[in-house]
């Protein structure tokens, strides 16, 4: 862990321990298991932490001086942070349509896992999934209170919402019963817009109007392929594969 978040700093500045960090601090300030910080061999893997990074800043610092820190710590990390480099992205909803496109065909259940990590995970799940829930969380107020706003900068969110929807899908499977009225909803509707924006986006650029058309039906026969598996048949397996197939 430590190896890694020095390689994270040295690419992305101190981002990288920033967000393991806080995300990690936050779960044990939520369960009150300060005694793990005792197993973390925090003084060791910090010290293998500046061992690894701190060589590349020293180095240049050599080279470059002040401009180094002024331009890679100064400006593309607190001058970004704080003031807009694109003002007209400074909105606080920006980062929603990019969750929702972006974890696309796996939206429509993001909803109801988060609510089924929360409600009904038990024991030792619970625990596992409060830390997910605080790691995804963290990420996306942190981007939203920064002003600067580039659809990537929340990438480090999605391995979380990916494991809550797949230990969701997992715990439907285990409890296989009743119809999943809140996928069939999810999914379908998700299906349908982005059938939709794939048939009216083909149409604005003349050149891609048949591709659009073909990815369009493809989504929509996918979607319906997975409401009625749902509805008909309760089958969460197959609706799951079915989502791996839209994938690719």
């Amino acid at each position: 862990m430590y190896v890694c978040m020095a390689l994270a700093t040295v690419t992305k500045g101190p981002i990288g321990i920033i967000f393991p960090g806080a995300i990690i601090f936050l779960h044990i300030l939520c369960t009150g298991q300060w005694q793990k910080l005792f197993k973390m061999h925090c003084l060791r893997g910090l010290l293998l932490y500046f061992f690894i990074a701190a060589p590349w800043y020293y180095l240049m610092y050599q080279v470059h001086g002040m401009e180094f820190i002024n331009t890679f710590l100064g400006f593309h990390n607190l001058t970004r942070f704080t003031t807009p480099e694109h003002p007209t992205r400074v909105l606080w909803w920006y980062y929603f349509p990019v969750i929702i496109l972006g974890l696309f065909p796996w939206t429509g259940l993001l909803l109801q896992s988060i609510k089924a990590s929360i409600t009904d995970s038990r024991s030792d799940d619970l625990e596992k999934m409060l830390f997910v829930n605080i790691w995804w969380l963290f990420v996306l107020i942190f981007f939203t209170i920064s002003q600067t706003k580039l659809v990537s900068y929340i990438l480090p969110m999605f391995p979380a919402l990916a494991i809550v929807i797949g230990w969701n899908i997992a715990r439907m499977q285990k409890e296989n019963y009743g119809i999943r009225w809140s996928w069939i909803f999810g999914s379908g509707i998700i299906f349908l817009l982005l059938t939709a924006g794939w048939v009216i986006g083909g149409q604005q650029l003349p050149e891609v109007a048949f591709g659009g058309i073909v990815l369009g039906s493809v989504t929509f026969i996918l979607g319906v392929s997975i409401v009625w598996a749902l509805w008909r048949y309760r089958d969460i397996n197959f609706s799951a594969w079915l989502h791996v197939v839209t994938v690719f």
